[in-house]
């Protein structure tokens, strides 16, 4: 058996500032002169709420010394993050975003930022988020305690299936593919400079399919896509590198009750990955070869909830999330992030 030996070395190199000292008295009460009681911040959940998870996502590069993780939503809103190891087992979630009640986020890649901006083009640091009024925005990691605030990046987007595909036409910026869902007209959305461009419909009849972005599933470093029918059979979407996709090949059946999830590689192994979540609230590892075909599904997870959840929008959910503190090592550190 042929192993991949990955060393993944980033250096980085920050020069000191320095930082200017404050008064004592900042909190002070004018009209008393007493300290006023310093505002604490609102405790970090440390285990999922009850209810099941919707939204899951695979993601790359969200924790130093995990480089793939599944992300899901809890029933409070909450996004947590479950490292895995090169088996894809997954260990104790980690809370990384919050109020994501009514949003349903989109995984991106291909952006040429890595974790937290660092130069990285297989890291999903950035999440595109579309909330119950159908506005779209975009989300990134924090990272060493700054918190970055959600940028709107459109709207509109209510009646359209959405699949952040990574990047489609070579230019390492995310691409956005959705399916109107009256129609079934399919629309490719450059992303540049996370400012989208004109759109261009790329397809029709797309209406009965669930879209699954998928990353570079045929080692070619072109982002591809999964499409599943109403009948359960999978096929394969090779991109083409220019907003194209080559014919359809089909490489599986039984999905019509399966929610799949893909477009990272869990396992680090340097091919993308699939995973299923089962009626039965199980999560189900299929170890991508490279060549756009899966090995035989390994249980990596249980009690998940029914697939298919979606955000309650009866309840007035916050419009944007927030992205939480992710500990990272601080600038100014020569490092040695990934070594496999």
């Amino acid at each position: 058996m042929r192993q991949t030996i990955r060393l993944r070395i980033l250096v980085v190199a920050v020069a000191a500032g320095l930082v200017a000292g404050g008064s004592l008295a900042a909190n002070a009460n004018p009209a008393t002169g007493a300290a006023s009681p310093p505002v604490m911040a609102a405790a970090v959940p440390t285990s999922p709420a009850k209810g099941g998870m919707r939204n899951i996502m695979l993601a790359q590069d969200v924790f130093l010394k995990s480089r793939g993780a599944v992300l899901a939503i809890d029933t409070a809103g909450t996004l947590w993050a479950y490292p895995a190891d090169r088996n894809a087992k997954l260990s104790k979630p980690r809370a990384i975003g919050a109020g994501f009640q009514g949003i349903t986020l989109y995984p991106t890649d291909g952006t040429g930022l890595g974790p937290h901006g660092f130069q990285d083009t297989s890291s999903t640091s950035t999440l595109l988020g579309v909330n119950c009024q159908g506005e779209m925005y975009r989300y990134r990691l924090a990272y060493a305690g700054k918190v970055y605030t959600p940028l709107q990046v459109g709207k509109g987007w209510s009646n359209y299936q959405v699949a952040a595909v990574g990047h489609l036409n070579g230019d390492y910026w995310p691409d956005v593919l959705a399916v109107n869902k009256s129609n079934g007209q399919l629309f490719w959305y450059p992303f540049p400079n996370w400012e989208f461009k004109k759109r261009s419909q790329i397809g029709h009849g797309w209406k009965t399919f669930r879209l699954v972005p998928a990353g570079d599933l045929t080692g070619d470093g072109k982002s591809d896509l999964l499409g599943i029918k109403a009948d359960g059979v999978m096929y394969l979407y090779a991109s083409r590198g220019n907003g194209q996709f080559a014919p359809a090949q089909r490489v599986g059946a039984g999905w019509a009750k399966l929610e799949a999830i893909s477009g990272a590689d869990l396992n680090a192994d340097g091919k993308n990955d699939l995973v299923s979540r089962t009626a039965k609230g199980q999560l189900l590892f299929y170890k991508g070869l490279g060549n756009g075909r899966f090995a035989k599904p390994v249980l990596i997870g249980q009690d998940w909830g029914e697939p298919f959840a979606q955000p309650d929008c009866t309840i007035k959910p916050p419009k944007t999330g927030k992205m939480l503190p992710i500990s990272w090592p601080a600038p100014g550190y020569h490092r040695i992030l990934w070594a496999y």
